[in-house]
């Protein structure tokens, strides 16, 4: 459901006094997280392992199945038990 013009404009305004009255909490809020960073990292290179997969079935490379394997799994690895990311 889309906004109205008016609730657009009163959103803009309420957007527009939070950043003049705390303008901390604005860039901590419009900032990436350091996570969200390297979930999103984690994702690509997931996409990439899963593309180079398809290849190495196709064409039938076991070092080149190994690696996509290898990239799908491991890039996961800092998101899922590390700490928080400085990114």
């Amino acid at each position: 459901m889309a906004l109205s013009r008016r609730e657009r404009r009163v959103l803009h305004q309420l957007g527009r006094m939070l950043a003049a009255e705390d303008p901390e909490l604005v860039a901590q809020l419009s900032a990436p997280r350091g996570r969200a960073v390297a979930r999103r990292v984690a994702m690509a290179l997931s996409w990439i392992g899963a593309v180079v997969l398809l290849i190495g079935v196709v064409i039938p490379v076991w070092e080149l199945l190994l690696f996509a394997l290898l990239l799908g799994v491991g890039c996961w690895v800092p998101v899922l038990f590390g700490g928080e990311a400085d990114w």
